[in-house]
């Protein structure tokens, strides 16, 4: 209700992920590439081959656009590791990327030794702004608060800048004693709050397509539903109105009776008719 008093529009439906549980690189990419990739040898496969099978991420069409892309990832601890950047950063075919090492997050760390996502998100959007020099900007962010072992803040600083000198029990974080259902709603609430905020916080140009990867673990099994949500939100009402034409709903309240469902693969091709009929020449 806040978001859309502040002349936000939203369209939102569900979508089934390939995946459930884990495996979240392989409900991404087939987002951004539209493929349905259920199986890490395939995303492997697809990544090994491909220069030999190209195929258009929704950030190839957009660079044609003159927007600058970024894949964003605050995941901490692997600085050490050997992680094929080069071939990622080409399947997903974007110019550049931040790390949490370019974050220069000083504070307590929760989940994958990270920053909490309200200094992860605000930072990053900062680093890419300073970067990008006033062109088009388009991204792919995880957010990182709401995964197993939902080991996460509760509460929202009033400033994204204070995290960095801010205490571990000021967050008021969640308690590892707790079963994991309780956690993980709590991690919600804080990664609602965290996006909420954020949104606020954008210029009125901005488009945020928001999906669920796939249903948490150690909660659900592949018995439990592959459904996720997704929330397109703009202040554009005329680019919002094309996904409502689709039957979507006109809030962030989803009517599961009456509301066309997708899969994953095929939200690639929505976002690029929706974006390609309100904003290309």
């Amino acid at each position: 209700e806040k978001i859309q008093s502040h002349q936000w529009h939203a369209a939102s439906f569900l979508s089934n992920s390939p995946v459930s549980g884990g495996g979240s690189w392989m409900a991404f990419f087939s987002v951004l590439k539209g493929i349905q990739i259920k199986t890490d040898s395939l995303y492997r496969k697809l990544v090994q081959l491909r220069d030999q099978y190209p195929v258009q991420s929704i950030f190839t069409v957009l660079r044609k656009f003159q927007y600058n892309s970024f894949l964003v990832s605050g995941i901490g601890g692997f600085e050490n590791l050997k992680v094929p950047s080069k071939e990622i950063l080409e399947f997903a075919d974007v110019q550049d990327v931040v790390t949490h090492k370019d974050l220069n997050y000083t504070g307590p760390s929760f989940i994958f030794e990270s920053a909490p996502d309200q200094y992860f998100l605000n930072r990053s959007i900062q680093i890419m702004k300073e970067k990008n020099q006033g062109k088009p900007l388009a991204f792919f962010v995880e957010t990182l608060n709401s995964h197993y072992d939902f080991y996460t803040p509760t509460i929202l600083l009033d400033q994204w800048e204070d995290c960095n000198i801010t205490s571990l029990e000021h967050y008021r974080p969640t308690d590892p004693k707790n079963n994991n259902k309780e956690n993980y709603f709590e991690a919600i609430k804080y990664q609602l709050m965290t996006i909420g905020n954020f949104i606020l916080n954008e210029s009125e140009d901005t488009i945020f397509v928001i999906f669920g990867d796939h249903q948490p673990p150690m909660i659900t099994t592949d018995q439990n539903s592959f459904k996720t949500p997704v929330h397109i939100i703009s202040k554009n009402k005329d680019f919002i109105a094309l996904w409502h034409q689709k039957e979507f709903s006109k809030s962030f309240v989803i009517d599961t009776e009456k509301t066309p469902i997708v899969h994953h693969h095929e939200l690639k091709n929505l976002f690029l008719e929706c974006f390609l009929k309100q904003y290309s020449v």
